[in-house]
Parts: structure tokens; sequence; C-alpha cells
């Protein structure tokens, strides 16, 4: 069983799933890295390729997205050109996020995802998870086949095996019903525009688990958990508010981006794994340090990296890492050694939501994997990029670490704070948080003090209001700005 804490209510939000008082899985959602996945948009033609038979569409980012011809249902068996002309408007899906100069990944064969299903408008075919015994929900296919249209369609979701027939009737009613306000939505619209968000954070994080495996979702806001019991009435009962969130979180928020930046994993026995991200491919280094015991070496080899593989693998999902993964273990001479770091590495990413493929060893002992690449990985989004501060903070991510140390004040018994902060982190402020919605939130009074002596920030005082106030009152050449 998994609790779930969801951090709704500043301008980062996050995802966690805590198992066994530890952080199992985290998503992260950023204004300034959007994740577009499942987003359906109402685009314009902008380019039609006739050679590569695919299209560039228009859907307001940065870069225009790439629609492939078998992406679009109703032009399989035609060539792109007599489906679609350049400057049509027209509603896509985010299939992949953009990366680096790439665009997004798009698909005109649209979705809306639900907690036990996910309908196809243009789907003409149920479609069981693998995970699943037919015989198990053949009633629930008998009722959706009853219901659906010809050119209707529905992936049934493992989660379907603990709801009733009508329970997920009324889901695919519920979903087909919002789908359908979704098309009409554009009759008056210009393209581009975004027609449904599905937020990483919540929708997305929540349906990655069955009802079954959640033993309690806990949220930071009374408001928030009210919306969230009308958006999931089969799990209302789960959700929760609780004050000081945070606080609950085996490890505070801030420490474990610190742990999800550093590039040494340290284990027991002196092995540690190095981890390093560059532009082509993660490279993971098992280092085996100080370990050792009586049998000869290659025995040593072997139960070393396999001591290491559940480790790779939580790192892999905790890190967000994707795309080629190259894992330098320690040299095993013998395939029969080599087979059993595979075979225990496959066992350890079957819980893995994410596409993962082991490819083997190469000739020079260099385990491949690939992983499907939804997400940039956690260290780019946190991280400072440049090369000076590597795994160091981005300004960026400062302004977050602040948001999150002013709203921990809301359990305190204090009135006042003043901070200082370093001149960049008070002008990003302005930029990305919302101060009107914290006034809302019942925080103490606030108090920058931009300093060029400090790295980040740092709370100088703290306590009642009359106390702050006499501070600054005391120290006239003091620059302070009052932001609560």
């Amino acid at each position: 069983m998994v609790s779930l804490y969801l951090f709704n209510e500043t301008t980062e939000k996050i995802g966690l799933a805590v198992k066994n008082d530890k952080v199992q899985e985290l998503v992260i959602d950023r204004p300034d890295y959007p994740q577009q996945v499942g987003n359906i948009y109402l685009g314009k033609v902008k380019k039609v390729e006739k050679g590569l038979q695919a299209a560039f569409v228009d859907i307001g980012a940065e870069q225009d997205g790439f629609l492939q011809r078998k992406e679009i249902p109703y032009g399989e068996d035609k060539r792109i050109e007599s489906v679609i002309t350049e400057g049509q408007s027209l509603i896509v899906q985010v299939m992949k996020d953009a990366y680096a100069t790439k665009g997004a990944r798009l698909t005109a064969n649209l979705t809306l995802p639900g907690q036990h299903l996910v309908y196809m408008p243009l789907g003409n075919q149920l479609i069981i998870s693998k995970k699943l015994d037919s015989t198990a929900i053949e009633p629930v296919l008998q009722r959706l086949t009853s219901i659906r249209t010809a050119q209707e369609g529905a992936i049934i979701r493992t989660a379907a095996v603990d709801a009733s027939s009508e329970v997920i009737e009324a889901e695919y009613l519920a979903l087909r019903n919002q789908m359908t306000k979704l098309l009409q939505s554009t009759k008056n619209k210009e393209a581009p525009q975004v027609l449904f968000v599905d937020s990483v954070s919540v929708n997305r994080f929540i349906r990655l688990f069955s009802a079954r495996e959640i033993d309690a979702i806990y949220v930071d806001s009374a408001r928030f958990a009210k919306q969230l019991r009308a958006m999931y009435p089969s799990i209302a009962s789960l959700i929760s508010w609780k004050t000081a969130l945070e606080q609950s979180l085996p490890t505070r928020i801030d420490q474990l981006w610190k742990t999800l930046l550093d590039p040494v994993v340290t284990l027991q026995n002196g092995i540690s794994l190095s981890i390093e991200e560059t532009e082509a491919m993660v490279v993971i280094d098992v280092n085996s340090g100080g370990f050792a015991d009586r049998y000869h070496h290659q025995k040593t080899a072997v139960k070393t990296n396999l001591t290491t593989v559940p480790t790779i693998a939580e790192q892999i999902r905790l890190r967000n890492l994707s795309g080629i993964i190259v894992i330098d273990f320690i040299d095993m001479k013998e395939q029969k050694d080599q087979k059993q770091v595979i075979d225990a590495l496959k066992k350890a990413f079957r819980s893995d939501r994410m596409q993962t493929n082991i490819y083997g060893f190469t000739k020079l002992g260099l385990l491949e994997i690939t992983r499907k690449r939804e997400a940039p990985s956690f260290a780019k989004l946190i991280a400072d990029q440049s090369a000076t501060k590597k795994n160091a903070y981005s300004t960026l991510s400062q302004v977050y670490s602040l948001e999150r140390t002013i709203i921990r004040q809301q359990s305190s018994d204090v009135e006042a704070v003043l901070i200082q902060v370093e001149p960049k982190i008070r002008q990003l402020w302005d930029q990305v948080v919302d101060v009107n919605y914290l006034k809302d939130s019942n925080l103490p009074m606030v108090y920058f003090e931009p300093s060029k002596g400090v790295t980040g920030f740092h709370v100088k005082r703290a306590g009642s209001e009359p106390l702050i106030e006499e501070y600054i009152q005391t120290h006239p050449h003091l620059i302070v700005d009052k932001v609560l």
C-alpha cells in the first residue's frame, strides 16, 4: 500500500508516493517546464511534408509538433496531403513531450483517461490491459460492448478489476460526454489553443495506482481536497487535508532534491554508484569499493553486481532517467553470471511504469538499457545546467525552495519573518510566484531583504510582528520589501 502526498498550493506542483516510510515515486510539474503528454490542442497545420508523410502542427509551443500519417485514424490508407492541408485547424493530442530541438510528437487518435479505462472516440475496439485476465472482467466487456458505438473504443486498465460494471459504465459515459463537449467547444475557437490539460502532479499521478494500492491521499489545502473528492468519488474517502504536509514526509523536499542531484549513491559494504547524465546517454558506474568476501574474484563480482540491481532500478525511476542508459558493472567473464544480472534487472523493472528494454551486455561488458522518455530527468528540472555549477540548484529551484520555506511557517506560531535573499532570486520571485494566491493561505507577514552577501536565501529573523517591525525600524540602512 502507498500513501500519496500532493502539493498543489505551491507554484512547483509535486506528487510523491511513499511506501514503508520511503519515497517510491515522484513527479514534478513546473510552469517553466510544461509536460504536455496527454494534453489536447486545437492546432494549425503549418507544413505538410509529402516525402515524410507527416505534418508539422502549431500547438502554441516553441516548436511545432510532429504528426505522422499513421497517427491520423481516418487517413491510414491515404497519402497525408489528401487528408490534411496547410492552414487547416486540427485537434491533436501530445504523445511525447518536446525534447531539445525536437517538437512534441502528436496524434489525432484522441484519448481521455479515467481511473479504470481510457476512452477512445475513434478507437474501434475494446483493448484489455496485458495484466488483466479477460474472463475476470467479462461482465465489464459485455456492458461496454452494449453501449459503445461502432467507431468508439476503450482501453480497460488494470484498476478495472477492482470496480463493478456499473462504476465502469458510468465512467465510460462520463468520459464520452466530456469528449463530446471538448469537440463541440472548438467551433468558435481559433488555433492554436489548449482544449484539455492532463495534470501531471494530480490526474496522471493518481492514475498510476489502482484503488487497492492506495492507503491514503494527503493534500496541502482544504479547497484542493474538496476539488479532488469531486473529481474522484470512488476514492473520496481516502482523500484528506493535512496541515504541515511536508513535515509528514520521510524527508523534506529540499533534502530529497539534493539527494537526486548527488551523482554518487552509496550502498552498504563500501559499494557505490556513480550516475552521470550526458546529452547522448546516461552512464551508471558500479564501484566495488572495499566490498570483498572469502569467495574468489568472479563470485565477488557477481555478488556485488546483484547487490546493486535494486538500487540502480530505484535511482533510474526516482531520477526519471530515460533514453539510452549504459551500466558499467564490475567485469564478469561468464555468460551465466551476466544472465543472472540481466534477470535480476528485469525483475527489478517489472514494476516500472515506463517502458524499459534491457538489451544485454556489449563486447566491452557494458549493459545497455533503453527507457521511454516522457519528460525531462529531475536533474534537468532542478539543477543549474551551467558547467561551473553542476548539481547545484538553479535560480528557479531556489525560488521554489524559498516559497516552500515560507509556507512551512504556516504551521508555526511565527507572525512575521525577515528573509535575506540574493537579488536575482528576489527579481525572479516577482515573475513566477503568485503572491495574491499566497495571501489567501494564512501565512505570516514576509519581508525580503535583498543582499549580495547571501547565497540563495537565509531566514534572518522570525517571531512576533512587533519584534520584526522593531528590528527593521532600528536598522534604517536595510532595504526591505514587504511581500506578504
